[in-house]
């Protein structure tokens, strides 16, 4: 807001030299230049014409407040595509566009993407068995749960055919092989945290469970 103040008096003294009469509106200049400014940063044009009106009441130098905001929002939409504000989302791995695309990735849920109908196996199951359940190729990944039906990590199934298994599989419980115990989503979370999940544990696919 200081900048714009700064180049609103600046247009404003360039005005009163070749308009002598807008030599006692250098007020006015500085407005539009804090809400035109304001608004290529901030993103929200109405909000700095509502602010100028609140803080003036005076409807003229609101109009050319309004005038100057969405010339200035026209020109950085024009040639930036968004506003400075979004631009530093995207530094942050967000990509969105604007205030719609804020409120949809806060709506999205875990529980409107996942998947059902996964494969959910016994963590004492013996490694030989689930190759003779899960065949080399029916599925990627199979899901380790206790006698209590709590989560106790994800098996890769490259791993449950490894040749270099073959001697141990008749014994070796299918537990060993899990990994990612710790990593798990809830339904109700939304999608910005699954995705800092997602990066977090370095997998490919996270279950969703229904409590902890």
């Amino acid at each position: 807001m200081f900048i714009g103040c700064l180049l609103g008096q600046a247009m404003g003294i360039v005005a009163s030299v070749v308009l002598p009469e807008t030599g006692n509106q250098m007020e006015g200049f500085m407005l539009v230049g804090i809400g035109s400014v304001a608004a290529s940063i901030i993103g929200a044009p109405i909000t700095m014409v509502l602010l100028v009106l609140e803080l003036t009441g005076n409807f003229p130098t609101t109009t050319g407040v309004l005038a100057g905001v969405l010339v200035a929002s026209a020109i950085t939409r024009y040639y930036f595509g968004y506003s400075f504000s979004t631009w530093r989302f995207h530094l942050r791995g967000l990509r969105i566009q604007g205030a719609h695309d804020i409120g949809w990735i806060s709506d999205l849920t875990v529980s409107k993407l996942m998947r059902t109908g996964l494969q959910i196996v016994p963590e004492s199951l013996p490694l030989a068995d689930l190759r003779k359940i899960a065949p080399a190729g029916s599925t990627k990944r199979v899901f380790v749960v206790d006698e209590r039906g709590h989560y106790q990590g994800l098996v890769d199934m490259a791993a449950v055919h490894n040749p270099d298994l073959d001697k141990t599989a008749a014994t070796l419980p299918i537990k060993d092989l899990a990994k990612g115990k710790n990593h798990f989503l809830f339904p109700p979370q939304n999608i910005r945290y699954a995705l800092e999940r997602f990066t977090a544990s370095e997998m490919e696919e996270l279950p969703v469970l229904a409590s902890a």
